[in-house]
């Protein structure tokens, strides 16, 4: 099967080095395409010295510059889109690539935990809980399969949507009949992580329907390998 993760960077590029380190080491035991659209050459530098696929196009709009990433991952079976401060774990990996076995068009997660480098502050966000959204997949970590990607055209997100790219996935999502599966992370004792810095599309704040969390012990239980070199951040 193959796998490729989709991302746009920008600046950040302390988390950058980090993040792109902690996929490369995910390859050794996950097979998949790292492809990062970059919008700086520094960032772009970054990207390829850790052996990613990465491209240079204009941050804005965000719509064509994430697009542009998902048009590089043609030919994959499965694409999963992730910000460029988002780690999931070997284990959430895995655990995608079972619901990949089954053949299901759209995979998403309803739960992620978060972590503010400025204030050392971390939470566990349990989803959307308003009648409007409840049950919607998280933006970071989507995944669609090669017969969703292709009807389409390796472009999911819908143009004029920058600053709410979620609701411009699902209205392209809304057009064509498709599979879906969404589980929740901590149900399941999976985990993803979103790093929050000075510069980020959302800001870390105490959303609503979230749980504070202890970040040495999140971090010590999860991500023990990277622990030091996230709280350093």
């Amino acid at each position: 099967m193959k796998l490729a993760i989709c991302t746009g960077a920008y600046k950040r590029h302390d988390l950058l080095d980090l993040w792109c380190r902690y996929y490369a080491d995910l390859q050794k035991r996950i097979p998949m395409e790292i492809i990062v659209a970059c919008s700086e050459t520094e960032t772009l530098r970054i990207v390829q010295e850790h052996g990613h696929t990465g491209f240079i196009v204009n941050n804005h709009p965000l719509t064509r510059k994430f697009n542009m990433a998902a048009t590089y991952a043609e030919g994959a079976d499965y694409t999963i889109m992730v910000g460029s401060d988002d780690f999931m774990t070997e284990k959430t990996l895995r655990h995608y690539i079972t619901l990949f076995d089954r053949g299901i068009d759209y995979v998403g997660v309803l739960d992620w935990w978060f972590y503010d480098s400025l204030s050392g502050k971390s939470l566990y966000w349990a989803g959307y809980d308003k009648a409007a959204n409840r049950g919607h997949a998280c933006g970071a970590g989507r995944a669609l399969s090669k017969n969703l990607m292709e009807k389409l055209d390796w472009q999911p997100w819908a143009a004029g949507y920058d600053l709410i790219l979620d609701t411009g996935m699902d209205a392209r999502l809304a057009e064509i009949p498709h599979t879906k599966h969404f589980f929740s992370l901590n149900q399941l004792q999976l985990f993803a992580l979103d790093i929050k810095t000075s510069e980020n599309m959302t800001r870390y704040a105490e959303w609503p329907n979230t749980i504070p969390m202890d970040t040495e012990q999140m971090l010590k239980k999860h991500l023990p390998d990277w622990k030091d070199e996230i709280l350093a951040l």
